[in-house]
């Protein structure tokens, strides 16, 4: 069984520490009048559903400064447990999970999220990429019903986005 926890530990950091060296290209310009609106964040619908926000960032080197990902998929993985209830790994079903896209400004809303836990995943052309907290470790959403999760400004050093 100790076997089993230390492989469910050693996937989830896997999992987690992303592939951010991804070479492969993708448009994230800005539009150079900055005249596009912001995704606009609603209210949950009901008592049992949550909405996630924020922006994201790119900031590949230190020369040109952050610019906004924008036109990219967004999901939000649930967090797996093993037989024992011991959160194991973040996994990810796009065909389940809930979705969004990146706008031209790089923010995001998901709404109507059911309640849970959840990592934040970007669909780059090299595959999937979990996000972490942009100064480094884990990153864990909690979603409740009724509530809105703000993340904020998110910037991140993705080569070749």
């Amino acid at each position: 069984m100790q076997r089993i926890h230390m492989l469910g530990l050693l996937v989830i950091l896997l999992i987690l520490a992303g592939c951010t060296g991804q070479d492969a290209p993708q448009g994230s310009d800005t539009d150079s009048d900055n005249t596009t609106e912001a995704v606009t964040v609603p209210e949950p619908s009901s008592d049992e559903v949550g909405t996630v926000s924020g922006t994201i960032l790119n900031s590949p080197d230190t020369d040109t400064g952050p610019r906004p990902l924008n036109q990219m998929a967004l999901y939000l993985g649930e967090i797996l447990e093993s037989d024992t209830g011991v959160e194991a790994l973040a996994g990810l079903s796009k065909s389940t999970a809930p979705q969004t896209m990146l706008g031209e400004q790089g923010d995001f809303a998901f709404v109507d999220v059911p309640p849970g836990r959840y990592t934040l995943w970007l669909d780059s052309p090299g595959g999937a990429i979990v996000l972490n907290q942009p100064a480094g470790g884990n990153m864990i959403i909690e979603v409740a019903g009724g509530e809105m999760v703000e993340l904020g400004e998110l910037v991140y050093a993705l080569e070749g986005l």
